[in-house]
Order: structure tokens, then C-alpha cells, then sequence
């Protein structure tokens, strides 16, 4: 095989040569560029421009083309590709040494060396005292939505592909930890490539479609695609009735929007973590720390809210100004609270209140942040008014997020919100997530006792993960139904795993006389359940089984 240069630097050897034919023209033209420069640290904006100077592209492009070239140089015996934080990237010898690395300024003269470090030294003091060090960004996932392919003889429909297109790019640039680009670009790139419009819109996914007519049947299909490694992630089919077109116009809408806004259990929130899980966990970037501790604190155990913990401390540490790390950080505080002794709680959820306030001051328009803002202002101040106002915020921010709408049913009841609405919410979160993680049916199963279904209710947590709320909710739906023997079982395997449980510890201060939360107070007393916290403290406990079987006491 000839040897190949980049036409300013030496030559490569075979081996260089075979790795750059196996590599993608992104990630081939990086380590052209850096072997040209090894030894050099190369800013990210000089590499954006040597690699793309036509176009352009996100610093994610960059990224893509950065991660492709390390994972082929793990095995590579000449090469490693070093990050110099907040500088950039640079490409030394295996084995090279800091000292070796350095070698070139040390034979510099002593004298200006000498100088030219004490003048750094002097600079980054002063930086230091005078101004905050910038805040890391993490980078978001990357997306551009092709307008739907029609027949090319019909302008109606070709406007309707475009215009279906741009509609949705518009509900998903809601997200603001999604990149979504503009629709003119990908207007404009419709006709390259797959491969050549994720580069030259900077995009990592492309989802494209096709409206097909046949008669009076209108057929549509959607696709998503991860184009670094050519992998269909979802794909989905639509047949309906011409004259419905609107309405299943509006049907695609809803779902892409919910396969794809959902930031815990949506289709591009799974890949990520799967995609994160096969990195190490020194490479991992916020949004890759952000998805692995919502995964964690999904195990709702002890052990895995630590980890959740140190997955979003790490991730908030990386990007100050991520908004939803914060405030899923604030809700696993909240979740070890729910099984802490009543004075570790209470400090807990002062945690809880500051690191959800934070998440609201970066962004107030977040759906998520808006229902943890619910959460915590509800559990930390009894302040039930303004949970409600926060909760139904984040409803008319996402109303075809299946996360959003899921959770607005599971914290209803905290917020004092019974009736019929939790149960509608939880319900149309289903049909837009039907493969939602196991999670969702603890709260399923909360929203339908917040309706007063019961028996559904405990259909539903039959399927739900063991939780201090999955067996509240059991034992409370039980007693509703008169099953007082089984009412008790579940209680007592709740005070089990949360021997200092109170009512309370779920739902936030409950004033004595209180109407509101009567759905909740008078089946838990029933059972012999703790409403308050100063009820634990004070010494009333649960009976035991034995004994607590010939008791049915009620307020």
C-alpha cells in the first residue's frame, strides 16, 4: 500500500495508513490533520475549520468525528488522542511521557522560559481572582428532520411532507437538551446522501419519512436513524382514511414527539444510556452522567440513589448551567429522604428545595424542572398552591411528553389534586410510550387511586417495581376495597423497609383538620398508618400483624 501524508506534515507509516482507511472521512481527516501537528495541542475552532472550512457545523460534529478516532485508536499500538481540557485535543506516541511531551520547551532558553512562565502565572491569578471560570457545556444529542418524501407530481402533498416536517422539528426544538436543525438546512440537504446530510448539517440522528397515496388510503411511515453507525433506532407506520389527514397529521406529531421529548424513558434517552454504558465512565460527557443517574435512581434502592448521586454531581460539575442534572438531582435527594429517619429527612429535603430552585433560576420554562419544582416546594414547604401551579405548568409546556404527563398523575395526589384529571394523564401517557420502562406503573398505579379506581389501581402496581410507594398506594387502595387483611400485610411490609415511615415522608406536611388530603389521611389511619412525622417521633408505631388483625380502628 502507498504511504500517504496530509501534505504538510511526515509521512505515515503502513499502519497509520491501514487506520485511516478503515475510519470515516470525518474521523479520517481529524488524525490527518493532528498527525500533521502530533505533539500539538490543536484548538476545537481550528480544528472545525481545517475539517469542514465550507460548512457550517456544531462543535457535536467535532465530537462525533473525535469519539470515532479514540475508539480506533484503543488498539492502535502508535497513537493515542489526548483532551486538554478547555484547549483542545492532541495527538502523541504511545507511551510518550509528560516530560518527553514537553521536551521542545524545555530546550528553549531558561531565561525565556522562565519569563514566559511567570507571565502565565501572573495571568491566571489574576484570572482567577477578577473573573468565574466558564462553565463546561455538555453536548446534546443532535437531530435533523428531512421533509417526508411524496409524489413528486402531486405539489400537495410534497407541501405536506415539507410542512409535516417542519412541525415536528418545531415541537422537538422545544427541548433544550435536544439540537434540532433548522428546517430551511435540512430543506436544503434533502436531496444528499444520508451519510453526507448528517455531516453537513453537524447532526448525529436523521429522521426522515414517506407519504404514500394509493386511492383513498394515505400511508406514512418515519424512521430514525443514528447515522455515525448506520443504526435504524425507531421506526413506525401509519394507514389511515385520506379524508383524516389532519387528524393523523396531528396523530404523527404526537407520536415522535413523545418517542423522542421523553428525556427518561424516550427512544433517543435509551440509546443514550446504552451507548454510555459501553464507555468509560472517564469519557462520559453531562448528558451521558445526566442519563446513566436517571437510570439509577430508577432502581429505587439505598445503593442506587448514591450512584445516582455521583453520576448528577459529576454531571452538574461538568456543565454548571444544566438545568435538568440539577433538577434530577434535587428529586434523588427527595427519594433518599423517603426512606431516611425523620431528622436525616428534613435536611434532605432543604437539599432538595435549594437544588430545585436552582434548576427553576437557569430554567424556568423546562417541563421537568417545573414538576421537581412541584415536588419540592410541596415537600420541603407544605406549599400545595404553588406545587399545583408548577405541576400544571409543566402539563401546558409538554402535553405529548409521556414522561410529563406520567408523572403529573404520580405526584397529583401530593399536590392535592384528586378527581378524574390524574388518572386521563397517566392513561395518554401510556398510549404514547407503550413500551414505557417498569417504573412508570408505580405511578400508573398512583394516578388511579388519586381517581378513585382501586381495583385498577392494584392491577396496575401488581406490574410496578417493590417502592415505599408502590406498597403505600397497595395498602391504602386495599383498605378502600375493605380488604383490611391484606391492607395490613402490605403495611406491614412497608413499615418493614421504612420503619420510620409517616404519610408524610411521601406527601409533605399535612395540617392537622386538613381536607384536602382526605383521600390519603383517612384510609392510612384506617390501617394504622402514620400521617405525621411527629406521630413516629413520638412513639406511635404499627401493631403487630397478630394483633393489629382484630383492629379496624377509623378517625
Amino acid at each position: 500500500m502507498a504511504e500517504r501524508t496530509n501534505g504538510s506534515g511526515p509521512e505515515f507509516g503502513a499502519e497509520s495508513a491501514v487506520l485511516l482507511d478503515d475510519l470515516r472521512p470525518n474521523a479520517a481527516a481529524l488524525l490527518d490533520y493532528l498527525r500533521g501537528h502530533e505533539g500539538e495541542v490543536v484548538g476545537k475552532d481550528v480544528l472545525m475549520d481545517a475539517l469542514w472550512p465550507a460548512t457550517t457545523v456544531t462543535e457535536n460534529s467535532l465530537y462525533q468525528a473525535v469519539s470515532e478516532l479514540r475508539r480506533a485508536l484503543k488498539d492502535h499500538p502508535e497513537f493515542a488522542l489526548q483532551t486538554v481540557p478547555r484547549r483542545g485535543y492532541r495527538l502523541v506516541r504511545r507511551g510518550e511521557t509528560r516530560a518527553n511531551a514537553n521536551a521542545a520547551l524545555r530546550r528553549r532558553p531558561v531565561r525565556l522560559a522562565l519569563a514566559a512562565l511567570c507571565a502565565v502565572i501572573v495571568l491566571m491569578a489574576a484570572a482567577a481572582w477578577l473573573w468565574p471560570r466558564p462553565a463546561a457545556v455538555s453536548t446534546p444529542p443532535s437531530i435533523a428532520i428531512l421533509p417526508f418524501d411524496a409524489p413528486d407530481d402531486d405539489l400537495k402533498w410534497v407541501r405536506l411532507g415539507a410542512g409535516l416536517s417542519a412541525e415536528i422539528a418545531g415541537v422537538l426544538a422545544r427541548n433544550s437538551w435536544l439540537h434540532v436543525a433548522a428546517p430551511v438546512s435540512a430543506e436544503a440537504a434533502r436531496h444528499l446522501p444520508s451519510d453526507d446530510v448528517a455531516g453537513h448539517l453537524g447532526v448525529r440522528f436523521v429522521l426522515d419519512g414517506r407519504l404514500q397515496v394509493e386511492g383513498d388510503t394515505l400511508r406514512v411511515t418515519a424512521t430514525l436513524r443514528d447515522e455515525s453507525t448506520a443504526r435504524v433506532l425507531w421506526s413506525e407506520r401509519w394507514q389511515r382514511p385520506v379524508s383524516q389527514l389532519f387528524d393523523v397529521q396531528d396523530e404523527i406529531v404526537d407520536a415522535i414527539d413523545a418517542q423522542f421529548s421523553s428525556i427518561y424513558s424516550g427512544t433517543l434517552a435509551e440509546y443514550g444510556k446504552a451507548q454510555a454504558r459501553r464507555r468509560p465512565t472517564s469519557d462520559l460527557d453531562a448528558f451521558e452522567n445526566f442519563l446513566l443517574g436517571s437510570d439509577e435512581k430508577h432502581r429505587f434502592t439505598a445503593q442506587a440513589y448514591e450512584n445516582a448521586l455521583v453520576y448528577l454531581r459529576r454531571a452538574v460539575a461538568l456543565d454548571p448551567d444544566y438545568a435538568q442534572a440539577w433538577i434530577t438531582l434535587a428529586l434523588v435527594l427527595g427519594f433518599q429522604a423517603d426512606i431516611s429517619s425523620p431528622e436525616a429527612a428534613a435536611g434532605l429535603r432543604g437539599q432538595q428545595l435549594a437544588t430545585a430552585l436552582k434548576a427553576y433560576a437557569l430554567d424556568p420554562d423546562d417541563p421537568s424542572v417545573n414538576w421537581g419544582m412541584a415536588l419540592a416546594v410541596t415537600m420541603a414547604r407544605g406549599d400545595r398552591a404553588r406545587g399545583e401551579r408548577h405541576l400544571r405548568r409543566a402539563l401546558d409546556l409538554a402535553p405529548n411528553d409521556a414522561d410529563v404527563l406520567l408523572i403529573a398523575g404520580w405526584i397529583a395526589p401530593t399536590v392535592g389534586i384528586f378527581g378524574p384529571e390524574p388518572l386521563a394523564w397517566a392513561d395518554r401517557a401510556a398510549v404514547l410510550n407503550p413500551s414505557a420502562p417498569a417504573w412508570h406503573a408505580i405511578g400508573h398505579g398512583v394516578a388511579a387511586f388519586a381517581s378513585g379506581d382501586f381495583d385498577r389501581s392494584l392491577e396496575i402496581l401488581a406490574q410496578a417495581p417493590e417502592s415505599v410507594e408502590t406498597l403505600l398506594c397497595r395498602a391504602l387502595a386495599l383498605v378502600q376495597l375493605g380488604r383490611m387483611d391484606q391492607a395490613r400485610r402490605a403495611r406491614d411490609a412497608l413499615m418493614t423497609l421504612a420503619p420510620d415511615f409517616a404519610l408524610e415522608s411521601l406527601h409533605g406536611a399535612i395540617p392537622p383538620g386538613s381536607d384536602t388530603m382526605l383521600a390519603l389521611t383517612e384510609p392510612a389511619r384506617r390501617v394504622d398508618i402514620p400521617v405525621r412525622l411527629d406521630e413516629v417521633a413520638g412513639g406511635l408505631s404499627p401493631q403487630p400483624a397478630n394483633a393489629a388483625a382484630s383492629s379496624d380502628r377509623r378517625p
